[in-house]
């Protein structure tokens, strides 16, 4: 049977047609879809969302990378802090005006003071006054120094020759560290009384006398409180009034009144050698100034 050109031509052409028409039905299927207009939209949110998450993702693996190179980094600098900080840990900080850090020597202290500070040892008031040696003579940028319970001793150079060559450190405002009490207002000093301008405070019986007897502003310095009650390392609370150089304090001995010198010394020694032991005041009352009126 024999088949017309025309016809096959014709059969061909509807053939491929119906094969687009298949592919066409499978490219715009989702268009063809019974979906309303906002769920059309919904799914579109959908894959904005999905889009989003992805290149989040994709931004948060490729930061974590750069986040664990910082880390390493990180974790060096800070061993090297770490290291820095227990080089000073054996450091012991001088008042304002040496402003440096001394290394502390691993030997045991001496029985007394050493060959430099013997003779202003016993010119300060010796053992009763500045206590026993807690650590050997040190130097820093040539100065001497030498720790004592009570006080810490320095040698000045530049004041060869002179009173002012050997001087006690200012434990008592080391101590405080910048702490200040309500001053007095000023007056004319009286009996057993006195008022110090200098720093705006004021020194009564039974310190002031103690203050005189003992060696006065040389050993003591001037005053940067009023008498105070503070609850001292033994756990008592007692009288105490602090001095540049030293804290006075009050005790009850066998019923008897006594004034003992604070072991500052042997507090910001500990401090400074051991940061973790902070040796702080523990003021419980402060006392309001008491106006002392005009004669």
């Amino acid at each position: 049977m024999s088949v017309n050109p025309r016809e096959q031509t014709t059969q061909h052409r509807s053939t491929a047609s119906t094969r687009s028409g298949t592919r066409k039905s499978l490219v715009q299927r989702y268009k063809e879809l019974p979906l309303s207009r906002p769920m059309q939209l919904v799914l579109g949110i959908l894959a904005f969302l999905i889009v989003c998450i992805v290149l989040y993702l994709i931004v948060s693996a490729i930061s974590g990378l750069f986040k664990g190179n910082t880390s390493e980094s990180t974790t060096i600098n800070t061993a090297e802090t770490v290291d820095n900080e227990a080089g000073r840990t054996e450091g012991i900080q001088l008042n304002a005006a040496l402003n440096q850090n001394l290394v502390v020597d691993d030997q045991p202290p001496p029985e007394g003071p050493s060959a430099t500070f013997q003779a202003s040892y016993e010119r300060f008031g010796g053992l009763p006054i500045l206590g026993l040696p807690i650590s050997n003579e040190m130097t820093v940028n040539g100065r001497q120094v030498q720790w004592f319970e009570r006080a810490r001793l320095e040698h000045w150079p530049e004041f060869a020759g002179t009173d002012s060559e050997f001087q006690l450190g200012r434990l008592g405002a080391e101590f405080m560290n910048g702490r200040e009490f309500p001053k007095v207002e000023p007056f004319i000093s009286q009996p057993g009384l006195q008022y110090f301008p200098e720093t705006g405070y004021a020194v009564g019986e039974p310190f002031l006398s103690f203050w005189y007897q003992n060696g006065g502003l040389p050993t003591f310095g001037y005053p940067i409180s009023n008498a105070i009650v503070e609850q001292l390392s033994d756990g008592q609370a007692h009288l105490v009034q602090y001095f540049e150089r030293s804290r006075l304090e009050i005790h009850q001995i066998d019923g008897t009144q006594q004034i003992q010198i604070g072991l500052l010394g042997s507090a910001l020694y500990a401090r400074d050698r051991f940061p973790e032991t902070v040796a702080t005041p523990h003021i419980i009352t402060v006392p309001g100034p008491t106006t002392v009126p005009l004669p």
